[in-house]
């Protein structure tokens, strides 16, 4: 798919790239409704449109990328497993950046995922994650 999406977008550019050597330096940019010339310019003007071809198929490819990425933990299975790829780092691993935080940690707990984050809350320490702790023990009675 990206491949065709490359060659199309390609196309414009070599067309252009072949017709502007049989061109004019100098050739009319804009008509007026009487059919009259009035903008001239250089025939490198040309390249505007395959150039907004190439940049938009940049943007495709870059967005089917981060898509694919995002689709890539849709095959992994269910929420307890996407839970634990996330508590082992391994989710961080993908996405390069870093996923558990105090936020994530309360966000699971609002869930209601109090169990299945008990043991890394405790373990990373720290005045945000002692409060929420004791919020996690005040609601699972450890």
């Amino acid at each position: 798919m990206k491949r065709i999406m490359w060659f199309f977008a390609l196309i414009p550019v070599a067309v252009t790239s072949i017709v502007l050597q049989f061109m004019p330096d100098v050739i009319p940019m804009h008509h007026d409704l009487a059919g009259n010339t009035d903008r001239w310019g250089s025939k490198m003007e040309s390249f505007i449109f395959p150039v907004i071809i190439m940049f938009i198929t940049l943007f495709w490819y870059l967005l089917i990328r981060v898509y694919e990425k995002i689709n890539q933990f849709d095959k992994v299975g269910n929420k307890e497993h996407y839970i634990s790829m996330i508590l082992s780092g391994e989710l961080q691993k993908y996405t390069g950046t870093p996923i558990m935080n105090y936020y994530t940690c309360k966000l699971f707990s609002d869930m209601g995922y109090y169990e299945d984050i008990y043991d890394y809350v405790k373990e990373k320490g720290g005045p945000y994650f002692e409060m929420l702790t004791a919020e996690i023990e005040s609601k699972t009675k450890h």
